[in-house]
């Protein structure tokens, strides 16, 4: 399944605009990260999932656990930086 992300996600993400259909896709979303295996590092996963989420601005409610912090700020943060780096190393 993991070899048809690159068509599949595109059309979750484009179609989590439509209010009927994005609780039901966000939560798909936040489940595919499952799909991949992250090395022990599932946290880093889950982050990422939600993160996208947040960038994309989905017609649906979002769990505030992972929308306190400014998307602004994290991108300067030293944790992030390293855990993606180590993420594309296993990639």
């Amino acid at each position: 399944m993991s070899l048809r992300f690159r068509f599949l996600l595109p059309l979750i993400l484009k179609n989590m605009q439509s209010p009927l259909a994005a609780k039901s896709l966000h939560d798909l979303f936040i489940d595919l990260r499952k799909c991949v295996d992250w090395k022990n590092k599932e946290l880093l996963g889950l982050f990422i999932a939600h993160l996208t989420l947040r960038y994309e601005h989905p017609q649906c409610q979002l769990d505030e656990a992972w929308t306190e912090e400014d998307i602004g700020l994290l991108r300067y943060s030293f944790i992030i930086k390293n855990e993606l780096l180590t993420l594309f190393r296993h990639v």
